[in-house]
């Protein structure tokens, strides 16, 4: 898996699990899958920084989501 994928996977499960978590308090439960995302994502986004040598920057993130949406029209 590229890190660019890794990264863009981990953004995107992260903003997924926001609502999670807001369900989950609303409904007066413990969120459980807002946990497991979270961790997930975040665990994916720490593989994309510790694999790349120079590590990601702000200005990478739009740029890795451009390749990574390339990558799946070509």
């Amino acid at each position: 898996m590229s890190t660019d994928y890794a990264i863009v996977a981990g953004i995107i499960v992260l903003a997924l699990s926001i609502p999670s978590v807001f369900s989950a308090f609303s409904e007066s439960r413990w969120p459980w899958m807002a946990i497991f995302m979270v961790s997930l994502g975040g665990g994916l986004m720490v593989y994309a920084y510790d694999q790349t040598s120079e590590g990601y920057t702000v200005e990478d993130i739009p740029r890795a989501f451009i390749e990574v949406f390339s990558d799946f029209v070509r």
